[in-house]
């Protein structure tokens, strides 16, 4: 079984935003992440872009994890 993981960027002068996404297990899953800019820096790699895409994939993780979570709970009926 595959899952994608779909990431979505923006940015503007002030703040890089990212958007993780993916399809499976029980429904679809969404995470966000937020990086400020600083636009007098330039650098060979996005840095603001970067952590925003870092800290969307924490958050995406955050909600898999609480589902992993509740299920085991579910199961060994500690609900």
């Amino acid at each position: 079984m595959d899952y994608v993981i779909e990431v979505h960027t923006e940015r503007d002068d002030t703040e890089a935003r990212a958007v993780a996404s993916m399809q499976g297990l029980l429904g679809s899953y969404q995470g966000a992440g937020r990086a400020p800019r600083n636009v007098n820096v330039q650098t060979k790699f996005p840095v603001a872009t970067g952590l925003a895409i870092a800290r969307a994939l924490r958050s995406l993780e955050t909600e898999i994890m609480e589902l992993v979570h509740e299920e085991i709970d579910r199961y060994t009926g500690d609900v």
